[in-house]
């Protein structure tokens, strides 16, 4: 019976099939019964069974095992008397059992019996012994509990040395090589953590990675070997910030994860750790589903550390810092609260020699000083400043962390100057930083963070020109960090700018023009269009900056410094996009090797930025390719999604070095010069409006001319940002209003008198003196608050309007007017009418005169019309119809949504064309878009503080392709739709023009209806609705 037991036991430490494991318990204790305390074999018995309760808590972690583990071993000792064969296995087995309860319970008595215990084990143990190398791992891991627990450096030492020599008696091809390679990685990681040596870091790597690499698929601690190369992999991420780490940290922590059961007993350790790599991740793209991910994953595995587990303070600080996070976005007060309580506790947990004490009493004082921020309390200042200082002590020269405690005193001895006043405390201040910077040099992933603090700190010294100068020398250096998180180095830019404003710097400009370059990078943090959105959103700050950088310009008399800033700071998603589309011709004159090559990698780029992507892990993965149009574009993990669409970039951006190193590629992609962005005036004047509180103009620019500025009043911003609110309100006010149009009409009035007095009077003065001819076409581009307001309906009754004066067109910057004139190889043979897609719901859609105004459409355009409607309109079919047709009119509902990426045109049965959808589209040959539907040319009014990236459906149309296209502002009268097709189209189609360019004269046939309906005296709302964006 006890044979059989025994090689079941071994068949199990083999194939570590459970049910040989339960067999093996069962023989042996029906075995220990047949040995009473008299039978010679009670001994072994005793030591075998124990050694099988040691494997099943293993497995289940189970109190029990434990227990019964130190009764068998205790009793099986009083067999095993010095000098018994068995004694060694008998005591080994005693201190495992002492060793499992001492990570239960943390008794530092459990944890002194069990050193005892191995080495009296390991002293009884002939040199040849095959199980000695087990023996010298099990002392090893004895005495790492120890150094954890108390940081004696003997404990340290003597855990490194064993576990080599316990890795040299296991040589490869040893079934057991696996672990002690494991055990050693441990070993050599703590003598990182506690000296810094980066040798040590990637010997760490490299036996992990063996010891995975020795792991077949189906091994049963599979999981623990991706936990531990994920874990090194995670700590020289810390240490250089490669985003390679930060993706494969990610990736191993959740393959570990997925392979253990709910119960396993080292789950609670992945949760940990995963949600800790997340964090890492959510520092870097700042995604919301990171945050409460990372929190939702602390939180079980603190469930699962009840007290008195060893790790739980471990947990408690992991968790209080996750809700730092979403403290620093909400303000919530009780997650303030619950992380300064995690903390305490957490505090309370460790000992004073515990290796992580430091990183809590950092984490407490971080949180406290929160607190103080909003109570001003001296008494929490010193608390501060104290467990600062204790932090600090625990964190040595050569500590990995000893950079951020000198930076977190050094900004709460900083704080206290700001109380008191008292210089002593600003000079410390000073110091600290400077020596934090030391810690932290170039290259290292912290450095941007730690220099903008010393940066703050620097600029309380204004009476020092040393000081200035230093201050803007580190914030010149560190603004083009690339290697620290990017919200980091944004940051400094920021800081650049805003301290050059406040001290009147003669680097400003050079300030302004960086930081709007670097907005660009900083977008990629977010790896699709959505993603950088709500990156946008959550910067608010850096919204305005292109339009004070431009009044800055302004104010040193370089208004063309001024359109170059607006045009590349503003509307940063579609510009970003459309340099993926734009034409290849002079690359593939010079290389058509490398343009191929770009092509394919920014095709990709496009794909992935446009893609949907998914929390969930397990979706489909899409490398690269291009959907067919009208197919549905595959959903990506976000995991692979970021990965995927940074290694991409990477390559992007080094192809787009390789071209501009190229004689005469040199301005390759870059932003545009104003000697180029002044094409935009080609077919009559753009007037760009700078709207800023330091200051607002208006600037004409003319194809032929030097630009005019047109200074605004002082208080214009405040006035602008009144009539948007006045804007919005009568939207939402008025639509659910008994005889809505007309009220809104009534409303829209004084918005339309202000603007003509306010501003576009003067222009249209200025137009005059220029010797523009009246009904001469004029483009605006507005900026901040005035991108929502109707220019082209300007005026009033006494007044006059501007419609009577002059055909108006919008466009979102002068780059997107520039790219709509654009001419591509025509694929629509050159006919008298276009090739025009119609796409309707005339029965289901609730709209009585969609089916009028298709007939209409229809009359005015056969037999040159291809109709969806009703069931043949659906998203799959209009995408597909859409590249063979180069004009389209959509007669269907349209809606806006909270998230502008859904907002869409209605189609049949529910069935929808979103934002997104028409983003995806690639129609270089369409002209004209008609959008006879609500809302298709307004911004969410619940996104209004993005109003410069003009995210709309006619946005989006034009941006795909169409080069002019006519939308709505607010919800269409349905009864105009046919009166307005009708006029429309008999105008246009009866003006003299060439074919091919017949879409450039729907400016004016939109004119010449708009003007009717306002001489017939309709609503403003009605008429005022329609505009025109484009050529």
């Amino acid at each position: 019976m006890l044979d059989l037991a025994l090689a079941l036991s071994l068949r199990y430490e083999f194939q570590g099939s459970q049910s040989d494991l339960d067999a093996t318990l069962k023989l042996l204790t029906e075995a220990l019964v047949l040995c009473p305390p008299s039978h010679p074999e009670r001994g072994r018995c005793l030591t075998e069974l124990a050694a099988a309760h040691d494997s099943r808590y293993k497995v289940t972690g189970s109190e029990h095992d434990v227990n019964r583990m130190i009764q068998l071993s205790t009793e099986a000792l009083e067999f095993h008397v010095p000098g018994h064969r068995w004694r060694g296995p008998s005591l080994n087995n005693l201190a495992n059992a002492y060793f499992y309860r001492h990570g239960q319970s943390g008794s530092p008595e459990d944890l002194n019996r069990t050193i005892s215990l191995y080495k009296e084990a390991l002293e009884l143990m002939p040199l040849n012994d095959p199980n000695r190398a087990g023996y010298l791992s099990n002392l090893a891991a004895s005495h790492h509990s120890r150094y954890k627990q108390l940081g004696q450096d003997e404990d340290l030492e003597a855990m490194v040395t064993l576990q080599m020599r316990s890795l040299e008696l296991r040589p490869p091809g040893h079934p057991h090589r696996t672990a002690s390679l494991a055990n050693l990685a441990v070993a050599i990681n703590a003598r990182y953590e506690r000296f810094g040596l980066d040798d040590d870091l990637e010997w760490v790597i490299k036996l992990h990675d063996e010891n995975l690499k020795s792991c077949p698929v189906d091994y049963p601690n599979r999981s623990a070997s991706l936990n531990n190369l994920a874990a090194s992999i995670t700590r020289r991420y810390k240490r250089f910030g490669s985003e390679d780490d930060l993706d494969r940290m990610v990736e191993l922590y959740r393959q570990a994860l997925d392979l253990l059961a709910p119960d396993n007993p080292n789950r609670d350790g992945l949760l940990n750790n995963l949600a800790v790599a997340l964090m890492f991740r959510h520092d870097r793209t700042g995604l919301r589903e990171d945050l409460d991910k990372m929190i939702e994953l602390h939180e079980q595995a603190l469930e699962l550390r009840p007290p008195p587990h060893p790790d739980r303070a471990e947990t408690m600080n992991n968790l209080a810092e996750a809700l730092n996070y979403r403290y620093s976005q909400t303000g919530s007060p009780e997650d303030l609260e619950k992380r300064i309580e995690l903390l305490k506790q957490a505090a309370e947990l460790l000992t004073s020699s515990n290796t992580n004490r430091s990183v809590v009493l950092s984490n407490l004082a971080c949180a406290l000083d929160s607190r103080y921020a909003h109570s001003d309390s001296p008494n929490d200042l010193e608390q501060v400043i104290n467990l600062h200082t204790q932090a600090l002590e625990l964190r040595p020269r050569g500590h990995a962390d000893r950079g951020d405690s000198l930076n977190n005193l050094a900004i709460t001895l900083r704080d206290r100057y700001h109380r008191f006043g008292s210089d002593k405390d600003l000079q410390h201040s000073l110091r600290l930083h400077r020596e934090a910077r030391i810690e932290y040099p170039q290259g290292h992933p912290r450095h941007a963070r730690i220099t903008g603090a010393f940066a703050a700190s620097l600029s309380c010294v204004q009476d020092s020109p040393a000081r200035i100068d230093e201050l803007f020398s580190i914030l010149r250096e560190v603004s083009n960090d690339f290697i620290s998180p990017l919200n980091d180095t944004l940051h400094c830019a920021l800081q650049w700018v805003s301290y050059a404003r406040a001290l009147n710097h003669d680097s400003l400009s050079s300030a302004y023009e960086h930081v709007i370059q670097f907005l660009r990078r900083y977008l990629t943090i977010g790896p699709t269009m959505k993603h950088q959105y709500d990156v946008l959103l959550q910067r608010a700050e850096i919204l305005s900056l292109p339009m004070t950088a431009a009044a800055h310009a302004i104010s040193k008399a370089d208004p063309e410094k001024a359109i170059e800033l607006l045009d590349a700071g503003r509307s940063l998603l579609w510009s970003e996009m459309r340099r993926f589309r734009e034409p290849l011709t002079q690359l593939e004159l010079v290389d058509q090797d490398l343009a191929a090559r770009f092509e394919s990698l920014r095709s990709e780029l496009q794909m992935l930025s446009s893609a949907e992507s998914t929390y969930d892990t397990t979706s489909i993965r899409v490398l690269s390719g291009q959907a067919e149009a009208g197919s549905d574009f595959t959903t990506i993990s976000y995991d692979h999604l970021l990965s995927r669409k940074r290694k991409v970039l990477q390559e992007y951006e080094k192809v787009l070095g390789d071209i501009r190193a190229r004689p005469g590629m040199e301005h390759f992609l870059q932003n545009l010069p104003f000697s180029k962005l002044r094409e935009a005036a080609k077919g009559g004047p753009v007037i760009v409006i700078n709207c800023s509180q330091d200051g607002s103009h208006v600037i004409i620019i003319f194809a032929d001319r030097d630009p005019t500025v047109i200074a605004l009043e002082d208080d214009f911003h405040t006035r602008a940002i009144d009539m948007q609110k006045t804007y919005l309100d009568a939207l939402i006010t008025t639509k659910y209003a008994e005889n809505a149009m007309k009220v809104l009409g009534q409303q829209l009035k004084s918005i339309m008198s202000q603007l003509w007095t306010l501003v576009v009077s003067r222009i249209v003065e200025e137009l005059t003196n220029s010797n523009i001819p009246k009904l001469s076409r004029i483009w605006w581009c507005p900026t901040s608050a005035l991108t929502m307001l109707p220019f082209h309906a300007a005026g009033s009754t006494r007044e006059g309007f501007l419609i009577d004066s002059y055909i108006s067109s919008y466009t979102p910057t002068l780059k997107a007017l520039i790219d709509s004139r654009r001419l591509s190889a025509p694929t629509v043979v050159n006919r008298k009418h276009p090739n025009i897609l119609v796409v309707a719901q005339t029965k289901s859609s609730n709209l009585a005169s969609a089916g009028s105004e298709l007939e209409v459409v229809r009359k005015r355009l056969d037999p040159f019309v291809t109709c969806l409607d009703e069931q043949e309109a659906t998203r799959a079919s209009v995408l597909k119809n859409l590249q063979s047709h180069n004009w389209a009119h959509f007669i269907c509902h349209g809606t806006l949504s909270f998230d502008p990426f859904e907002s869409a045109l209605h189609l049949y049965d529910g069935d929808e064309l979103s934002l997104n959808d028409i983003v995806k589209a690639h129609l270089p040959d369409a002209k004209f878009a008609f959008l006879a539907a609500c809302h298709t040319a307004e911004q969410g009014r619940d996104s209004s503080v993005l109003v410069d990236e003009v995210l709309h459906l006619a946005g989006a149309m034009l941006f795909s392709g169409f080069r002019s296209v006519v939308g709505t502002l607010w919800e269409m009268e349905d009864r105009d739709g046919p009166k307005i097709a009708d006029r429309f189209y008999d105008d246009l189609l009866q003006r003299e023009c060439d074919a091919n360019e017949r879409h450039t004269e729907a400016a004016q046939a939109l004119w010449s209806v708009t003007k009717r309906m306002k001489d017939a005296r309709f609503s403003a709302a009605r008429w005022v609705n329609f505009v025109h964006i484009g050529v």
